[in-house]
């Protein structure tokens, strides 16, 4: 049996909260349960989007209730440190990006971490705040001179393109207009990493359960649009961004974890 490495600290980097839960919850849980400490950072509050069955919300009250449900994703996957900032949800990229990195590179400093998760360079879905953050993040990690694993999530071609085109008809429009849908996603041969998830999948299901908002009649498989979740189950998939590069894209996650 590989040894377990020693303990590490994770953070993890969202825009909004359930981004955490579709898109790595597996891989944060089984962090945990090998020792990890994970500190959860998520930059809105959600208050722009809509909840699925109370439609007389006002911003600030979505905002509460979406907060209160990353909390309780948080609660299911074992994270303790749990930060959400008050960044204007779907208007990341008007933000100034010195004042924006500068405070993400504060937090980082503070936190030490060993490795970043975050969401990927399309932004899953093109969605304009992923896309964002993803661009600050890389330049927090460069100007701190960052020295561990960077990850991002990493889905199959095409999962995401109805909801991509469902997206791009709303007004106004969150989806970045120079992503089209065949920028979306990788084939499996080449990500970075390949994690099994089956053994804490019940974990993630109930993570993603936590965001009732954003779900129909508390379904889990209907978040987003229907069956996008159940074949994200099985597996996690993360591209390096940055560090030392992996063996075997393969590799068990506590051997993958332990390579420095």
């Amino acid at each position: 049996m590989t040894a377990k490495p020693s303990p590490i600290t994770i953070a993890v980097i969202i825009p909004h909260p359930d981004d955490e839960a579709y898109s790595m919850a597996g891989t944060l849980a089984l962090a945990k349960s090998w020792g990890a400490t994970l500190h959860l950072l998520c930059v809105t509050r959600g208050e722009s989007g809509s909840h699925r069955a109370l439609h007389a919300l006002t911003p600030d009250e979505l905002g509460t209730i979406r907060q209160a449900e990353l909390a309780q994703s948080a609660t299911v996957l074992g994270i303790e440190n749990v930060e959400c900032w008050d960044w204007p949800d779907g208007k990341l990229d008007c933000l100034e990006p010195q004042k924006t990195e500068q405070k993400l590179r504060h937090w980082l400093e503070r936190v030490e971490p060993d490795y970043v998760f975050s969401l990927g360079e399309d932004g899953v879905y093109g969605h304009r705040d992923h896309i964002c953050l993803f661009k600050r993040i890389k330049n927090s990690l460069e100007a701190i001179g960052f020295r561990g694993r960077w990850l991002t999530s990493q889905f199959p071609q095409a999962h995401f393109t109805k909801l991509w085109k469902a997206l791009r008809r709303l007004n106004p429009n969150p989806i970045q207009t120079s992503i089209h849908a065949t920028c979306l996603g990788q084939p499996r041969n080449q990500v970075s990493l390949v994690v099994p998830i089956d053994d804490v999948a019940q974990m993630k299901w109930n993570a993603i359960g936590a965001h009732q908002s954003q779900l129909n009649n508390g379904e889990p498989d209907s978040f987003l649009i229907p069956g996008l979740i159940t074949p994200l189950l099985h597996e996690e998939w993360f591209q390096l961004e940055r560090g030392t590069a992996y063996k075997n894209q393969n590799s068990p996650l506590f051997q993958a974890f332990g390579q420095q």
